[in-house]
């Protein structure tokens, strides 16, 4: 695994704070927005296994993905995760260690155990944005880089991307559909439910509906 992503803990400019509402929970994240987006964050929840998850992610100017690190870690377990995209191809380093019966939640139910990294890389080709499962940060990737809300109500723009399911770090291809439904309302639909997203004016997710809202930044 890279250690590049703890070389340089320069301050960033701005702070989110989302309290999950589908079970205890919460995430913070530091974030520099100014070209395309640097956001350093921690997620922390009780379900399908107590854990913490801490990660950093870049975008580039058009704020579509290029490199996620992310470490997970519970009682007797870690997990650990470097994703890069590069062009249309998505490739991943990883490492497992202590207890290996972890297992994701998809939205939809508990999956089978599974070690971190890409499942199936052909199935990411052509998705650009990351999407870590349970963060609403990763939510506005697709809404900023598209410029979804400054389209008209109704749009609906339908895409792939690279999911990373916590706490086990596996990473699945994940169709997506963004609708429109206002100036700061988009109607979320992926794999797993689909849910009314609440934006405020920066693109930043305000309010998930049955998953998170947010209380900082």
């Amino acid at each position: 695994m890279s250690d590049a992503a703890d070389a340089t803990r320069e301050p960033l400019p701005a702070v989110l704070m989302w309290l999950r509402t589908d079970v205890p929970g919460w995430e913070v994240v530091v974030v520099d927005d100014r070209s395309g987006l640097r956001a350093r964050g921690s997620q922390h929840a009780v379900d399908p296994v107590p854990y913490a998850l801490s990660y950093e992610l870049w975008t580039d100017a058009r704020w579509a993905t290029t490199r996620l690190v992310a470490h997970a870690e519970g009682a007797g377990w870690t997990r650990d995760l470097e994703l890069t995209r590069n062009g249309n191809e998505w490739t991943s380093v990883s490492a497992a260690a202590g207890e290996a019966d972890i297992a994701s939640f998809d939205g939809s139910g508990v999956r089978a155990p599974a070690p971190p990294g890409i499942a199936d890389p052909e199935a990411l080709r052509g998705a650009v944005d990351v999407d870590i499962g349970g963060s609403p940060l990763t939510n506005a990737l697709p809404v900023r880089r598209l410029g979804l809300l400054a389209t008209e109500p109704g749009s609906v723009v339908r895409l792939g991307s690279a999911w990373v399911l916590p706490p086990t770090l596996e990473v699945v291809a994940s169709a997506q559909t963004y609708e429109v439904l206002s100036g700061d309302r988009i109607r979320y639909g992926d794999a797993g439910n689909g849910a009314v997203i609440e934006y405020d004016a920066d693109g930043w997710v305000r309010d998930y509906e049955g998953l998170a809202r947010r209380v900082a930044g």
